[in-house]
């Protein structure tokens, strides 16, 4: 560790990012069995007005090792760890900011090829060290035999900041150039991840969300992604031929495929400490640009919704979307026939919870202002004739 009154900024290091990885078979196994637990102990306890110690303490134990499978779905290289550190720094308000994954030259992998000889990676051995600059030989030639790279760190650093400075200005005004380069960058990230092929100094992520609830990665959202991931990558070349594959791409293909790439982007996934602020908000202005609806891709099931909600808020969906007859006639049923009874009392109302809608604004009103044209309307006798027993 070292210690530093200003930011180091002439360390020139290298960053590295953390890639998404896929489980292993037992992190897999044991991570559906926690979800298992928690989603058994919360049917268990979701209706009980007090819930004892040691069940709070089971629910946050659980929630750790959610929590922990999320934080192993995305890790550094092996590589990267061995070699990688870390800056530690206040930022203008007095936060901690911490910067992972820096790489130092020295620490870099040295390219396939490269001498082992820090001498003979220099261009010269100590036998000919003897004839540089001797009598007689030709002025031209001395300098020919001095490499062009040879400059100090001061040297290189201030002319490629120049020159780095000059592209971002002569960039900035070729839109089309620009968005080939960044599109370049996304596919790398994407497709090759640990390739360094491009000077573009971002990075983009594709969040694997397929496991946090079931039936996502077979669902038809996902088959659709999966097909164009699949087209995609059977067109693509070698990571250090993409660059010249992007240039050659048609005006319409290269939409296509930046769209893609965006796409994966996507993270609307809420988790209970997340401290993004404004997620919601630009997934909201994101979605409505987008015209998504939810309607389409989603529908209030037994199991996928009314299971794990407490009867309280199953009724209130109920009112929400029925109206209070409908609603009356589940009060009483178990926690299993008032799920099974709210579904079929929704069934083609395209009913969506808050968090699925563009808005939270007016949550409360009637959600079949918002339905399709050709929605069904909830009424009394759309209900199902159950039997209510006691709870």
């Amino acid at each position: 560790a070292q210690a530093h009154l200003d930011y180091p900024h002439g360390l020139a290091c290298r960053r590295a990012y953390p890639q998404t990885r896929l489980l292993s078979e037992d992190e897999q196994a044991a991570r559906h069995k926690a979800q298992a637990d928690y989603d058994a102990l919360y049917a268990e306890w979701s209706d009980q007005d007090e819930v004892p110690e040691d069940v709070l303490a089971r629910f946050a134990a659980l929630e750790a090792d959610l929590d922990r499978f999320e934080r192993l779905s995305i890790a550094f290289a092996p590589e990267d760890v061995a070699r990688g550190g870390l800056i530690v720094s206040l930022a203008h308000d007095g936060a901690i900011r911490i910067e992972r994954g820096l790489i130092r030259p020295e620490d870099a992998v040295a390219e396939v090829g490269a001498p082992d000889n820090q001498d003979d990676a220099a261009g010269h051995t100590g036998e000919n060290e003897d004839k540089v600059g001797e009598p007689g030989e030709d002025a031209d030639a001395q300098s020919a035999s001095v490499r062009a790279d040879n400059l100090s760190a001061d040297l290189t650093r201030d002319l490629s900041a120049r020159r780095t400075l000059a592209l971002r200005g002569v960039l900035a005004g070729q839109p089309e150039l620009a968005t080939r380069a960044l599109t370049h960058k996304l596919v790398l990230d994407l497709f090759f991840p640990h390739a360094e092929h491009s000077c573009l100094d971002l990075r983009i992520g594709s969040p694997y969300v397929d496991s946090y609830a079931d039936g996502l990665a077979d669902g038809p959202d996902a088959l659709l992604l999966q097909d164009r991931h699949a087209n995609w990558a059977e067109q693509l070349p070698d990571a250090s031929d993409v660059w010249d594959w992007i240039m050659a791409l048609e005006a319409e293909a290269l939409g296509d495929l930046l769209a893609y790439c965006v796409a994966l982007s996507v993270s609307l996934v809420q988790q209970p400490h997340d401290l993004r602020r404004g997620q919601k908000e630009a997934g909201n202005q994101l979605a409505q640009a987008a015209k998504l609806d939810m309607r389409r891709h989603w529908t209030a099931t037994a199991r996928g919704y009314f299971e794990r909600v407490t009867k309280a808020q199953c009724l209130n969906t109920v009112r929400e979307a029925c109206g209070d007859e409908v609603a009356a006639r589940l009060k009483g049923l178990k926690k299993a026939e008032m799920a099974l009874a709210a579904e079929q009392a929704l069934a083609g109302t395209h009913w969506l919870p808050a968090v699925l809608r563009v808005s939270d604004e007016g949550a409360g009103q009637d959600a079949m202002a918002t339905g399709f044209d050709d929605d069904p309307v909830c009424s009394p006798d759309a209900a199902p004739m159950a039997t209510a027993d006691a709870a």
